[in-house]
């Protein structure tokens, strides 16, 4: 299958873009049978182990979890988490809530899990991206969209 690049969309997030959800545009002019996403973002683990302790044991005391040492084995590192959902010119496609952060999708008549067979229609289209967890100072996302023929 003969690919072409239709997007490339960056952008660098940091701990002031946690719980939003921020489209990334992007044009489809037409004629591909499926869409390949490929969707990145490092760094993953927040790397400041003293401020992740601190964090870990306030959510703790708000949830009422006693903490033990099995505990902070677990949950330390924290993990950045940004996830992506896609929609076309029709409405949403799906989305990929998944914990990786180097993932390839398929959008089209056999797509990705998470997401809904759709044919691809020239338009405008989104990548939205969901801030879960934004605890590093820069977090840099990189999505690259290829059309499939």
């Amino acid at each position: 299958m003969s690919e072409t690049i239709i997007a490339e969309l960056s952008r660098t997030f940091t701990p002031r873009d946690e719980y939003k959800h921020i489209a990334l545009p992007f044009t489809v002019e037409g004629g591909y049978r499926c869409l390949k996403i490929h969707y990145s973002y490092f760094p993953k683990d927040y790397e400041d182990e003293v401020r992740s302790v601190e964090l870990v044991r306030g959510c703790a005391e708000r949830s009422g979890t006693d903490l033990d040492a099995v505990y902070f084995k677990n949950a330390i590192p924290i993990k950045n988490l940004l996830t992506l959902s896609i929609d076309s010119p029709n409405g949403a496609v799906g989305c990929a809530h998944r914990h990786g952060n180097d993932l390839e999708i398929v959008i089209g008549a056999e797509p990705s899990y998470g997401f809904l067979p759709t044919e691809i229609t020239a338009g405008e289209w989104r990548a939205v991206v969901s801030t879960h967890c934004a605890l590093s100072e820069n977090i840099d996302l990189k999505i690259t969209v290829r059309g499939g023929i």
